[in-house]
């Protein structure tokens, strides 16, 4: 099998799990924060995970990436984490570097990669991606420009200064994620904003 082949398999068992990668974004989910939204569809592998663990009678269930997608190409097999650093820096009081690699480090970037593979190996054949190419993309908002009025008026429903230390720290979260990232050895991953989705995909 594939990677255009189990993608295509697993958006027609699950099209009620299809759509554009905002809709996994948690400030976008409850209004339009983004200044430039993606287009590409993923399909939301949290959900199916669920399903999966349900169907083999998995209690505790593992940690699995957000979304699954294809490249524009058809030849790479996208495992997508989404991160809202955005989110994180507006509700979270006293930020410094060290809580910034606090938080990174309770991501576990490299379990819920491994877990999702296992799933996906089983859905399709247990060698398919050591021969199938896949990629792991770490999606952020840290760099995404949002909306002045969206944002404006979410900095004031917090009754603060959020977003101007937001804005400060961001660099500091890219910076973490970088780091964790840079761990990870023969795997194809990549750290990039979430508006830059279409345009990797479109290039792989």
């Amino acid at each position: 099998m594939t990677s255009r082949e189990l993608f295509k398999k697993l958006r027609t068992q699950h099209r009620q799990l299809v759509g554009p990668l905002c809709r996994l974004h948690s400030l976008c989910q409850s209004a339009s924060f983004c200044a430039k939204p993606v287009s590409t569809p993923v399909i939301n592998f949290d959900k199916i995970k669920e399903l999966y663990c349900k169907k083999k009678g998995i209690i505790h269930m593992p940690p699995s990436v957000d979304a699954i997608s294809i490249s524009h190409s058809g030849n790479t097999f996208c495992f997508i984490e989404l991160k809202s650093w955005v989110k994180y820096l507006l509700y979270t009081k006293d930020v410094n570097a060290d809580s910034i690699n606090r938080q990174v480090n309770r991501y576990h970037f490299r379990e819920k990669l491994e877990a999702s593979i296992a799933i996906c190996s089983e859905m399709s054949d247990p060698d398919f991606f050591n021969v199938n190419d896949f990629a792991y993309l770490i999606v952020t908002d840290a760099q995404a420009q949002l909306r002045i009025d969206a944002a404006r008026s979410f900095a004031m429903a917090m009754f603060s200064l959020a977003e101007t230390s937001s804005q400060c720290w961001r660099p500091e979260c890219i910076a973490a994620t970088n780091r964790a990232i840079s761990k990870f050895r023969g795997i194809n991953v990549r750290h990039i904003s979430c508006q830059d989705f279409d345009k990797v995909l479109a290039g792989m």
